[in-house]
């Protein structure tokens, strides 16, 4: 290099002579790099195949390293997984309609004080029961965004929301309340081998809430309760469980389609037999409630829980949220069609006065039959319940003929997990020549 680049650690005096090894190890062991000598080089917007990185081994010697292999050997050497794993492993969840923005079932509608089981919006049910009472519904968010905390994002349009419309103080011992899905095996294979993180962005008009989170497996053998807090009232607060312990090896645990996986509660009360004796370890018992959390039922009526986003992932770090497109190949609403479909349109509730979308299956003259596949939306995730509308009056368990006669005892036939193959009903007319029906088709999760 030339003598500019070098700092030296010897001074010589004019005309010196005798330029001995001892001088000259002086210059070479105590020159460096001028920064100049790194500045003035040619920038380069990149490099490619047979480019070599200098660096400093552990021994203290210079090496090169192709560029080629500088990127596995740094990922071998710190332990950080290549940009496509890292990607991967960053775009899952196992939660169905995690934004709560998907609801073919009561499209907005209020459900007042449902019974325990009702499902609410797609893959969404209400569990428990007790004295108290609850209104439940998807909400729109417009009173207060949806904003994930410290970005101006709006993860999701819609809330699932709980309005307490009577209280029980003191709850029963098998009394409780849960928000709960049922996820499908197939969405946990993704989480079964290694930890994994939960995330939360949720909201109440009660200040200092304290609510559960549950884990259960397929056999509701094993359960795994977390205690989360919502600091300040009417705030969206991000919730973050990070490095949950792998699955109990105990439990079971499906990972195949068509089998419960896993069960989710959010548990906002519970009385002792359903409260977990301790947290943040997989333990045996079916329990939903976390042990120390608050008893929303003894709030104020007309308090609310809001919950506006929940991801389920892989690994031991909670991520950024990723929500779902509303529809697409990927989407949303084809993704709980898996679950639950219809035939009415989406914005129309099932049992609905309408012939738009209505099928027609072909019935034989004076016969009680009508022939005609029904395709659904998409396959399934098991052969689903079936219920027959009747397009002219909305009654479940009928359906209208060519006549416009109106006809009980309405059931779909050969139900299977791509369609059914038409219709049975109680009187045959003469003169029929189609049975119109609407349906919904409904696996229960």
């Amino acid at each position: 290099m030339p003598v500019g680049d070098i700092v030296s650690g010897y001074t010589f005096v004019p005309a010196e002579k005798n330029i001995d090894q001892t001088k000259l190890n002086a210059i070479a062991g105590q020159a460096t790099i001028a920064p100049a000598f790194i500045s003035g080089q040619t920038p380069a917007s990149s490099t490619g195949s047979g480019d070599y990185f200098v660096f400093l081994q552990s021994g203290g010697t210079l090496a090169k390293i192709l560029t080629q292999d500088l990127a596995t050997s740094i990922g071998s050497s710190s332990g950080m997984t290549s940009a496509i794993t890292a990607v991967r492993l960053r775009s899952f969840s196992s939660i169905g309609n995690p934004g709560f923005e998907v609801d073919q079932r009561n499209v907005g509608n209020s459900v007042v004080s449902p019974a325990a089981g009702t499902m609410i919006i797609d893959r969404w049910q209400k569990a428990g029961s007790g004295t108290y009472a609850v209104n439940v519904r998807q909400n729109v968010d417009t009173g207060q965004p949806i904003i994930i905390p410290g970005t101006n994002y709006r993860i999701s349009s819609k809330l699932f929301q709980v309005n307490l419309q009577t209280t029980e103080p003191s709850m029963a011992a098998g009394d409780f309340l849960s928000i709960r899905q049922t996820v499908e095996g197939s969405a946990l294979r993704e989480l079964i081998s290694d930890t994994h993180s939960l995330s939360l962005l949720v909201s109440s008009t009660v200040a200092g809430l304290k609510f559960g989170v549950t884990l259960r497996d397929a056999g509701t053998a094993y359960s795994l309760s977390n205690l989360c807090t919502i600091p300040s009232a009417n705030t969206w607060t991000l919730i973050s469980l990070p490095n949950l312990p792998i699955w109990s090896p105990s439990g079971t645990f499906n990972v195949v389609p068509g089998q419960v996986g896993y069960y989710i509660d959010i548990c906002l009360a519970s009385g002792s037999t359903n409260t977990a004796p301790s947290n943040g370890a997989w333990i045996a018992g079916n329990y939903v409630a976390a042990n120390g959390q608050s008893n929303f039922c003894a709030s104020p009526v007309n308090s609310l829980f809001m919950i506006g986003f929940i991801q389920h992932e892989p690994g031991p770090v909670c991520t950024q949220l990723m929500d779902l497109p509303f529809s697409g190949s990927n989407g949303n609403l084809e993704s709980c069609q898996r679950y639950f479909q219809k035939s009415y349109d989406y914005g129309t509730k099932p049992g609905t006065v309408t012939s738009n979308g209505v099928m027609a299956p072909v019935v034989l003259s004076a016969a009680t039959t009508g022939f005609g596949p029904i395709s659904y939306k998409r396959t399934m995730a098991k052969d689903p319940t079936i219920t027959i509308y009747s397009w002219s009056t909305g009654a479940a368990g009928s359906l209208t003929d060519s006549n416009g006669t109106v006809h009980a005892s309405a059931v779909a036939s050969n139900i299977g997990d791509a369609g059914f193959s038409g219709v049975t009903f109680a009187t045959a007319t003469s003169g029929v020549c189609a049975a119109y029906i609407h349906y919904t088709a409904d696996t229960g999760w």
